[in-house]
């Protein structure tokens, strides 16, 4: 019964975190997709990354009739895509979301470890394993919350001033990827404390 008990609390650990850092990864991938070519098109970009001549487009002559698809074209086109689709959702689910949040995961506990000598104010090699183990915890957990905030804030930033739909949409798009990673984060400590195990156990 323990045995079932501990498999348990692992397996709500890893979902509620697995949760977390996947969305923590889908906020910065929308985030670099959103403003990165914008950054290009400025004019520190521009300066930074010279285009070369883009040659002008040849003019396409325009079809003079049009042929109506048959109807079993048009089956078969939406069964491959449907094929297709649940391929690449199957490919998504069981590849894509482990490896996205085992790099976040890494990225936070990293800058964690990084961080533990600033916080405390001396030497990695001077802190005792007990305080070390401790204050990574305590800088995991503070990063999450500073990582996740932080593109539904630059978003509202850069967008709250737009009345169009698109931009609004934008907005909550981020804001709800937010309280999504901040209430599988959350729920994740406190079941961490009320059990009294560590991520790593999970």
């Amino acid at each position: 019964m323990a045995v079932r008990r501990t498999k348990f609390h692992q397996f709500t650990l890893r979902a509620l975190g697995g949760v977390g850092y996947f969305t923590l990864f889908m906020e910065w991938f929308w985030l670099v997709a959103l403003y990165l070519p914008a950054m290009f098109e400025s004019e520190l970009g521009k300066t930074i990354f010279p285009a070369g001549e883009v040659p002008e487009p040849q003019p396409v002559p325009s079809p003079t009739a049009s042929v109506e698809p048959s109807a079993l074209l048009v089956v078969l086109t939406v069964v491959l895509a449907v094929c297709l689709l649940a391929a690449v959702t199957y490919i998504i689910f069981m590849k894509y979301i482990p490896a996205a949040a085992k790099v976040s995961n890494k990225a936070v506990h990293i800058a964690a470890e990084k961080t533990v000598p600033l916080v405390a104010h001396r030497q990695a090699h001077k802190i005792s394993a007990k305080k070390q183990r401790l204050l990574t915890a305590r800088m995991v957990f503070w990063l999450k919350i500073i990582f996740t905030t932080v593109p539904p804030l630059w978003v509202y930033g850069v967008r709250h001033t737009e009345d169009t739909i698109a931009g609004q949409l934008i907005v909550l798009g981020f804001a709800c990827m937010a309280a999504l990673a901040l209430g599988s984060f959350m729920l994740q400590a406190v079941a961490m404390k009320r059990w009294r195990m560590k991520e790593a156990d999970a």
